[in-house]
């Protein structure tokens, strides 16, 4: 790279979709495919040419990988505009004027890009934390921790201090411990950590208040009125079908229940009488009123669980808090929340105006993802007089991350209040990965016909839709949207049965794109067919190993991005444990453990000899020379030799893992050296960063324990809709979808008073909620899958669909238009009749060790 700065002065096109340079607030709004990285990077380079540095502009998005991507491409678009040496734009078109004095700002930023305050909301929180620990009032030493760390500390100290022997915790826990799950085993304290554990995580406010009075008053009025007999027959009378055995299961309950038992054994009790007496209080007029009031009481009165949630999760909370400011800890979440504390408290004016000096302007990108402390923290800082300018960028359409703590009524909160100061609103809505037909087929089935509702209709709704930009093509004239028609080949079918027809069907579909694909072009490129073009859709990880099975069984390569956590793998115990021999190599525990991994892979018989070997044997004295270059820190160097010495690939080839223990591995040698190039570690800290990430079991959003593909070769991508978000891919198959949301004894729930939690048994009207919500969380996640395709995208058209199942709200809004002839309609839609329970023909016969060529065996010493 030169350090030009002269050149001559040219004029290059400003995106029309830029407001303002000068425009201090900014709301964009951001469909599916039409470009927010685009407006960011163009953003970026209007506000250098009107003065900004690029070290005052902070840029915040929500994933290392959008991170990394936004830094290469603002990077590229910098140093492409500082070398430009040719206009593009015409005379009465906007644009940029690139003369030497431009040219100096921007080759500024380009040196100085390494700098650039570009980074995760919680990469900013921690910088913040360490760099301004006097402001936020937070020990000079700090460790980040994983939340369950703390937790598990606290939990423990309070069970053997607390809540076994005080009441009415100890009442609580005698109660809890005494109830079975649902499938009749016993309750643990294993699993009161787990409800505990996820009440801390969903950091909300219980909804409605502890009242054992009322609980006590619902048993005490439904033992008056099972004591009559008359009234007792009356509701058995109600239905033959059902309502005796309901009878029967309400008087064993009180039986079992002594009169004057505890209020927890009474809230167990409760817990027992909620099913069968919601199911009475729908008889209201077949029934005297004193049962409905009885059996709507004990409907209504909160669950043993709730109270649990109550009375423990106080003193919980404050335990973990003084435990992790007594050691200068803090966790994920804990970032955010500290740094809110510090933007409150005495020092509260002096950082505010400290971070606006040191970044005037912000810009969010994924804001749909955000929550009310993040908001609260931009909010304070920067819709401030002083500020130069925030910029937010968001999709409340792609808002599916609710159960990591994003909050999207927070995001719509915040976009209407920046409106309301004056915000300049910018709509991007011109669809720049997508063919024209696509995007017309799409917005069939968001709209939706014209007699029914549109796919969005919520609060969150379809209102601006897109046009297609024109840069993806595809001539051949066939409809862009292929739907897979289950038929009953006879009787109704199982869920199983509908989904091996399908899986069926789009391995079919794969191989006849593979034997005559499509021809389209992007921005002019012609695209030749890979199997890496095609990516596979699901709801669960469940369905993505069984389509991702499916394929592999027809000989079809698939690179499943695994559902399991990347510090859980067997790949980062053995790095561990080798890495912990190295930096200790006298240690014979260590050792030990070292030998056993498939970097040495020494026989059982063999493993006592080769511990207790001298120095000079092959596989210590290799041990010995990688600890001479952990002693010198050569790392790279030293990961490099662990991995060919230890001829690791083909030890993993034979025992075990394949092409998946090897991403695993030199992706876990990646995160190492970008620990150490943050500080540079000896190795001991090194394995305890390791550990610590591996002890980390929290759910929350970090990328670096998100498993990559196995393979980069040529390889069908299948993957889950969350984790597909921000991606794209020319063929797009989606699969399953046919389950509701997952079940959990623990939810927050939205209602007039904010947002809530709700924990243990609920109610109708709790239900009622929860179902709201699952229901615009489905069509959220159903918006996402559909637009990630550029050029085809192929739908199960299913006979019957549980009401409550994820793909409930495009089966919805395609259907109609299957049955229908709208000008156009047949030229959008193909529909491909599959008929589920029809024997399967064979799949092809396929040698998936055909390539393989079986490597030298390892040779161990003696």
């Amino acid at each position: 790279m030169t350090s030009q700065v002269s050149g001559p002065t040219v004029r290059i096109a400003r995106p029309a979709s830029l407001p303002a340079a000068d425009a201090a607030l900014v709301v964009v709004e951001a469909s599916a495919g039409t470009g927010k990285t685009f407006f960011l990077e163009h953003r970026v380079v209007d506000l250098i040419l009107g003065g900004a540095q690029l070290g005052q502009i902070l840029l915040v998005t929500f994933t290392d990988k959008a991170v990394a991507e936004l830094r290469l491409r603002i990077r590229d678009l910098l140093d492409r505009l500082a070398r430009a040496a040719a206009s593009t734009a015409t005379a009465d078109e906007p644009a940029w004027t690139i003369d030497d004095d431009a040219r100096r700002r921007l080759r500024a930023a380009v040196t100085a890009f390494d700098h650039a305050p570009i980074s995760t909301i919680h990469g900013f929180c921690h910088r913040l934390l360490i760099e301004d620990a006097f402001s936020a009032r937070r020990l000079f030493d700090q460790t980040q921790i994983a939340d369950e760390v703390a937790f598990d500390a606290a939990f423990s100290a309070l069970l053997r201090e607390r809540f076994a022997y005080r009441a009415p915790d100890r009442d609580l826990l005698a109660a809890f411990l005494a109830t079975r799950t649902a499938s009749g085993s016993p309750r643990t304290v294993e699993a009161l950590r787990d409800l505990l554990l996820r009440c801390v995580r969903a950091d909300a406010p219980l909804r409605r208040p502890v009242d054992p009075a009322a609980a006590h008053a619902a048993i005490e009025a439904l033992r008056e009125v099972w004591q009559s007999d008359a009234k007792r027959a009356a509701i058995a009378g109600i239905h033959k079908g059902w309502a005796p055995a309901r009878v029967q299961q309400i008087t064993d309950v009180l039986a079992d229940l002594p009169a004057g038992a505890t209020s927890p054994f009474e809230l167990a009790a409760i817990d027992q009488l909620r099913e069968p007496c919601e199911k009475l209080a729908g008889y209201a007029n077949k029934l005297p009123a004193d049962v409905i009031a009885a059996v709507r009481a004990i409907a209504t009165t909160m669950s043993l669980e709730e109270a649990i949630a109550a009375h423990m999760l106080p003193p919980l909370l404050a335990r973990i808090s003084e435990d992790k400011a007594e050691h200068g800890q803090f966790d994920y979440d804990d970032m955010l929340e500290l740094v809110w504390s510090a933007l409150t408290g005495p020092r509260r004016h002096e950082l505010a105006e400290r971070l606006r000096e040191r970044t005037p302007w912000a810009m969010i990108d994924e804001f749909q993802d955000t929550d009310p402390v993040q908001w609260n923290i931009f909010r304070t800082v920067w819709m401030h007089g002083d500020a130069r300018g925030l910029t937010i960028v968001g999709d409340p359409k792609q808002a599916i991350y609710g159960f990591r703590g994003a909050d999207v009524d927070t995001y719509m909160a915040a976009r209407d209040e920046m409106l309301r100061a004056g915000a300049a609103r910018v709509v991007l809505d011109v669809n720049r990965r997508s063919t024209e037909p696509l995007v017309t087929a799409l917005n069939q089935i968001l709209l939706g016909p014209h007699d029914l509702s549109p796919m969005l209709s919520g609060r969150i709704t379809y209102d601006d839709p897109v046009r297609a930009s024109g840069d993806v093509v595809c001539d051949d004239g066939r409809p862009p949207v292929k739907v897979f028609q289950l038929q009953s080949a006879g009787g109704k079918q199982s869920v199983d049965a509908n989904r091996s027809a399908l899986a069926g069907a789009i391995g079919e579909a794969i191989e006849e794109l593979r034997a005559a694909p499509p021809a389209w072009s992007r921005r002019g490129v012609a695209q030749p067919f890979a199997l890496d073009q095609v990516m596979v859709l699901t709801r669960s990880n469940r369905e993505s190993a069984e389509i991702a099975a499916a394929l592999r069984a027809r000989g079809l390569a698939c690179a499943l991005v695994e559902p399991d956590r990347l510090f859980a793998t067997r790949e980062a115990s053995e790095l561990a444990c080798v890495l912990a021999a190295i930096a200790a190599p006298r240690d014979r525990s260590a050792r030990l453990r070292a030998l056993r991994t498939r970097f040495f892979d020494v026989a059982w018989h063999e493993l006592m000899q080769v511990v207790d070997a001298p120095d000079h044997h092959p596989l210590i004295a290799r041990l010995f020379d990688w600890a001479q270059l952990a002693q010198r820190r050569a790392y790279e160097p030293l990961f490099r030799r662990l991995v060919e010495d230890s001829r690791f690939a083909e030890r993993a080839l034979v025992l075990g893992g394949g092409e998946r223990a090897l991403t695993n591995t030199w992706h876990l040698i990646e995160l190492l050296l970008a620990a150490v190039a943050r500080s540079r570690s000896d190795l001991h800290e090194l394995v305890g960063q390791l550990r610590r990430w591996m002890a980390d079991d929290t759910s929350h959003p970090d990328e670096r324990d998100v498993q990559r593909a196995e393979t980069d070769a040529d390889a069908i991508r299948v993957l889950t809709i969350h984790k597909a978000k921000g991606l794209e891919a020319p063929y797009v198959f989606v699969f399953g979808g046919t389950s509701g949301a997952p079940k959990s004894a623990v939810h927050t729930v939205r209602d007039a008073t904010g947002r809530a939690l709700v924990v243990g048994k609920i109610d109708h009207e709790t239900k009622h909620l929860l179902d709201t919500e699952a229901d615009a969380e489905h069509q959220r996640l159903a918006y996402v899958g559909l637009t990630r395709a550029q050029v085809r995208l192929y739908l199960p058209s299913y006979t019957d669909l549980k009401a409550d199942a994820m793909y409930q709200p495009i089966q919805r809004c395609l259907t109609p238009w299957l049955g229908r002839t709208p000008p156009g309609a047949r030229a959008l839609f193909e529909l491909i009749p599959i008929a589920v329970g029809a024997p399967a023909a064979p799949p092809p016969p396929a040698d998936a060790l055909a390539s393989f060529r079986a490597p030298p065996a390892p040779v161990v010493a003696p």
